[in-house]
């Protein structure tokens, strides 16, 4: 003992002994411990957060329980980025339609200080693998976010998934829903020039429009051609409204936002129960592709892959095309109480 100097730990050879046998088994018990309350605690719930609400989602979450929403008033003092924040369930989802607009509403909304949003689509309800995977694996795709913000999730192909509107319902029957559209005509080409620009890069050969649109063997319209079946927003909106009252899905006109965003922009600020924000200061037109760009904390563009500027299609076929969505058009029109010039 008198041979130890002041840095060292001094004892006899006795209680070496027992603290060498002891530290392990005091090692062990702690580390059973941590296990025992690990598997007594791991996600007991998900508090899930909106704007109006609070959705509690049971402990076993891989049989997809339904969700109940709880009120809770909004809290508007915090920043949007703070330390305490934590992921939660989307409170409102953009379901559709692709090639409409959907990415240009999901980055104007992620400018509004109430809002958070995932980086990418999740694929969750219209993907079987990932559906699977349970609200746990959903939740970890969300960005952190404050008990005064809302989430927006944006999977533009959830509305054209028969099975997607029920999956929605069981996991929150009061989330609210965006639905953009535009002239189905015109989405219908987008759509068929995003796939033959994808086979283009990859140096694969893709059919032009018109030979998709039009059936070969009798010169009729090919209303199978998946570019025409997404455009046919009547029939998956009823589907929609089979769990969702109408008041819970805005109508969003994706020729509008091209023009005017901040004029589309502020209903759905309304709609969604966040403060107003959306001025026309916020938006800078680009001159070179015609499309509005953010104007907000810089100048920040849609990739040039939206916005194409389409080629020229058969007059004859965009005739056809026309006559045969007169008829969808119109249905959609008396479902939603809107018109648009189509």
């Amino acid at each position: 003992m008198s041979g130890c100097r002041w840095h060292q730990i001094c004892l006899y050879p006795c209680q070496r002994r027992r603290l060498f046998i002891s530290v392990p088994f005091l090692l062990c018990f702690v580390f059973a411990v941590a296990i025992f309350i690990s598997s007594q605690t791991r996600f007991p719930v998900f508090l899930i957060r909106g704007v109006h609400s609070i959705l509690l989602v049971s402990k076993n979450h891989d049989d997809l329980p339904k969700v109940h929403a709880i009120k809770t008033p909004v809290n508007e003092t915090h920043l949007k980025r703070f330390s305490n924040s934590t992921p939660h369930f989307p409170h409102c989802l953009i379901i559709g339609v692709c090639k409409a607009g959907t990415r240009a509403i999901l980055e104007f909304l992620n400018m509004h200080p109430d809002v958070v949003r995932p980086m990418f689509e999740t694929h969750f309800f219209d993907n079987v693998a990932n559906y699977k995977k349970g609200y746990r694996w959903y939740l970890q795709q969300m960005p952190k976010s404050l008990p005064s913000q809302i989430t927006v999730e944006k999977t533009a192909m959830y509305y054209a998934v028969p099975e997607v509107p029920q999956r929605v319902h069981e996991m929150n029957s009061s989330i609210k829903l965006l639905f953009v559209v535009r002239d189905p005509v015109s989405r219908a080409v987008s759509d068929h020039l995003h796939m033959f620009t994808v086979y283009k890069t990859r140096k694969l050969k893709y059919k032009t429009f018109e030979e998709m649109a039009i059936n070969p063997a009798n010169g009729k319209l090919n209303t199978k051609f998946y570019a025409i079946q997404r455009s046919l927003y009547y029939r998956y909106l009823q589907k929609w409204l089979k769990y969702f009252p109408l008041s819970q899905i805005h109508i969003v006109d994706g020729e509008k936002l091209r023009l005017r965003p901040w004029e589309v922009m502020s209903p759905i600020a309304d709609f969604l129960g966040i403060r107003k924000f959306y001025d026309k200061s916020y938006f800078y037109l680009n001159p070179d592709r015609g499309f509005y760009c953010i104007n907000f904390n810089g100048i920040h563009c849609l990739p040039k892959s939206k916005g194409r500027e389409h080629p020229a299609v058969d007059p004859k076929v965009l005739k056809k095309l026309k006559s045969f969505f007169r008829k969808e058009n119109e249905n959609f029109y008396n479902l939603t109480g809107r018109t648009f010039p189509w």
